[in-house]
């Protein structure tokens, strides 16, 4: 059974391997695959644009933006060069 979290996810319900009731914030989940899956198209292809992006994670061009900001603070994703000839670089 699944019930919505306070920010809009969902709270999935299950066993954990001692065979205990856990529950984990699939909205948490979802965004870290997201983010993943870009930082995985992007190493594979750097100078993909937010709009193919989104097409290909599934998610809107404002939501790979916000995806983006949160990389780029976290120290994970820099762009090198300008908007419209530069790319972006995947560190660790």
């Amino acid at each position: 059974m699944d019930f919505a979290n306070a920010q809009g996810g969902v709270l999935g319900i299950g066993r954990n391997d001692c065979g205990e009731v856990a529950t984990q914030d699939t909205t948490q989940i979802s965004q870290k695959n997201t983010r993943d899956r870009i930082l995985d198209y992007l190493r594979a292809e750097p100078e993909l644009t937010r709009r193919e992006l989104a097409v290909r994670v599934g998610v809107t061009p404002d939501g790979v933006k916000y995806h983006l900001r949160r990389l780029k603070a976290a120290g994970v994703l820099r762009r090198v060069g300008s908007d419209r000839a530069g790319h972006r670089e995947v560190g660790g």
